[in-house]
């Protein structure tokens, strides 16, 4: 499996071991007990995974995600990793004035 991740530095945050949390209205809900989940995955029809923290998928819904890591060949994983980690930051500046930015970290794993 091809690899990378880029993290980006903010607000430490406990709580991106999760799904892709709803919308919070509030940034200080945090929680030491990470919530885990498990999915199949299907390697004939699947090309890649996306490993990334709440500092994501607060701004970026997984069909966005996966649309902008599809246009990068395999060998690009870590610039598509740090095309969503930009896309975050980038969102969370614009919609919070720059004053608060969560941890955002990005995975893109291929699996063939």
């Amino acid at each position: 499996a091809n690899s990378a991740a880029v993290s980006a530095p903010g607000v430490p945050s406990e709580s991106g071991y999760r799904e892709p949390p709803e919308r919070k209205q509030s940034c200080g809900s945090h929680s030491s007990k990470p919530s885990v989940s498990s999915y199949s995955i299907d390697a004939s029809a699947d090309r890649f995974v996306l490993l990334c923290s709440d500092g994501v998928w607060e701004f970026i819904s997984s069909e966005e995600a996966v649309q902008t890591v599809g246009k990068f060949k395999r060998e690009d994983a870590m610039d598509a990793a740090e095309e969503l980690a930009s896309m975050a930051w980038t969102r969370w500046i614009n919609e919070l004035g720059g004053e608060v930015v969560d941890d955002i970290t990005a995975m893109v794993i291929h699996l063939k």
